[in-house]
């Protein structure tokens, strides 16, 4: 028995790009988008975490240098240019957030194809779709939250229109 094929609805983007989705289906997409940035930051950091060690020595090495000209005294070993750690865990929680930052820096591309593919849709020309956007603010009792707030909610919460 052959089967027919699927036809397929228009993608998330296309129902995002033309007012069709509703409030919850826009959170849904953002809590999505927010994940997979997420995972993307944690990849990131795994790979901060290991790359940590030697970017702490690269910004470090100007501070020991400048210590060892002056003939100050270093911490520990002679040789060995240490940082004051005052609590327990001051050397782990430093290592955490290098590998945040790290984890950041190299995860860009993900979060930021992210939030871009989450504002995108909005962004489309001649779109003026929402109660509060600055076409609409021609005089100021609509910029009031209290004209365009009930306007607003009631779009957002409003079922999409028949295509």
């Amino acid at each position: 028995m052959k089967m027919l094929p699927r036809r397929r609805g228009p993608s998330q983007f296309t129902r995002a790009a033309d007012g069709s989705m509703t409030l919850l289906e826009h959170l849904q997409e953002l809590r999505s988008r927010l994940f997979k940035a997420s995972l993307g930051v944690a990849a990131g950091m795994i790979i901060g975490w290991f790359l940590s060690g030697p970017v702490l020595n690269f910004i470090t090495q100007p501070y020991c240098d400048l210590m060892a000209k002056r003939g100050k005294p270093v911490l520990g070993e002679p040789g060995q240019c240490n940082l004051l750690q005052t609590g327990l865990t001051d050397v782990f929680t430093l290592k955490l957030q290098l590998a945040l930052w790290i984890g950041l820096i190299f995860a860009g591309p993900v979060w930021l194809y992210q939030l871009w593919a989450f504002v995108a849709p909005g962004l489309r020309a001649g779109r003026t779709g929402s109660p509060a956007s600055p076409r609409r603010c021609s005089r100021p009792a609509r910029c009031s939250p209290t004209w365009w707030l009930p306007r607003a909610w009631r779009s957002c919460s409003s079922s999409p229109p028949a295509t």
